[in-house]
């Protein structure tokens, strides 16, 4: 039996990394590692306006309902503007002891991080999240979303022989036929683009909504769910009635109704992406990826081969236009998308290289 400890700042919250580290310890299964889950409270950042979101109660019980040992650890303050991030009067020490553990697992950016800068003997499984890089010896495996990631951080300091690319978790729900164009009143022969995405306006990209202006017709329509205030400032603007903005939502049924409703995922953000959820889901579904270059490049590697990455606005009109119009290449990419998920970002295949990983530690 080996013995893993996590260790996260507010571990329990619902943001992106603190999820990605709660579903691996819930797959990890309970027969070959005992898992102690530290986690702190959502202590304020000295000389930094951040602030983290806090633990979630239904985290919490998700993980005590898998059998994770949870581990409250009581910050005062978290240094906010220089690394290594200190946290401040912090009993973590009285309750962590490396000696009791097989490894370590972290989730952090990958510059050098309190409290896994103090901890130097026991092996470290990382799970990287940004681009920094740094190695020391006790560093086992590294855990990246993506090649274009890995290479980031590989040139930044990261040791390349010790990382492995392996995409986000993503579960996914059974296949069901959406009656959402019902309900919207939009004819089931007609072309839908569309994406989903979080109430961010930092990320907004108006490219894919421009470039839909340049192709629009009666049968043809353009659904977000979801999105910012922007989006719906600029669909407004459009003043076009197939241009329609949905609420939110956190359900995943509602999530993938909603996927199974369009017929391409029409993707536009203005930072891109490392290895997007929402790609994921919408290649689940067996639906091309058209989108842009941005800061981030994941996304890239995500849709080659079942979409298209387009370098202006006039390209991205012109690929929705060829995916409407030729039926055969829509078809075909459809098929791509399906097969790019199976054999790449299928929860199982995913599953499978983190318990390599964990299985290779020595």
């Amino acid at each position: 039996m080996k013995k893993i400890a996590f260790i996260k700042f507010a571990g329990m919250a619902s943001g992106g990394v603190e999820k990605y580290l709660q579903t691996i310890a819930c797959l990890l299964p309970k027969d070959e590692f005992e898992i102690d889950f530290f986690y702190t409270n959502a202590a304020p950042f000295i000389n930094s306006s951040f602030v983290h979101p806090d633990n979630d109660d239904r985290r919490i019980k998700l993980m005590e309902d898998n059998g994770i040992n949870l581990i409250k650890v009581n910050v005062e303050a978290k240094i906010g503007d220089k690394e290594p991030y200190e946290w401040i009067n912090t009993d973590f020490w009285d309750l962590f002891d490396e000696s009791k553990y097989h490894a370590v697992q972290t989730g952090r950016g990958g510059y050098p991080e309190y409290p896994f800068n103090l901890i130097n003997d026991t092996k470290i499984i990382d799970s990287i999240h940004s681009f920094s890089g740094e190695d020391k010896p006790n560093i086992e495996k590294a855990i990246l979303l993506c090649e274009w990631q890995l290479d980031k951080w590989a040139s930044s300091g990261g040791n390349k022989d010790k990382a492995v690319a392996i995409p986000t978790l993503v579960s996914v729900p059974e296949k069901r036929k959406s009656n959402l164009r019902q309900k919207l009143g939009i004819p089931e022969n007609a072309f839908v683009f569309g994406f989903h995405q979080g109430n961010r306006s930092e990320i907004f990209s108006p490219v894919s909504l421009m470039a839909y202006s340049k192709i629009a017709h009666e049968n043809n329509y353009f659904l977000i769910m979801g999105g910012a205030e922007n989006h719906r400032d600029f669909a407004n603007k459009m003043s076009n009635p197939n241009v329609r903005v949905l609420d939110h939502s956190s359900s995943v049924e509602e999530i993938h109704d909603f996927l199974s409703s369009i017929d391409v995922f029409a993707h536009a953000r203005s930072d891109g992406e490392v290895c997007s959820a929402a790609i994921i889901e919408a290649l689940y579904h067996e639906k091309p990826v058209i989108s842009h270059p941005a800061l981030n490049m994941g996304h890239k590697e995500q849709i080659e081969g079942c979409g298209k990455m387009v370098e202006s606005v006039d390209q991205y009109a012109s690929e929705m236009t060829c995916m409407e119009k030729n039926r055969n290449y829509y078809h075909g990419l459809c098929y791509k998308a399906g097969e790019k998920y199976k054999t790449k970002y299928s929860y199982d295949v995913v599953k499978d290289k983190i318990l390599k990983v964990y299985r290779e530690i020595e």
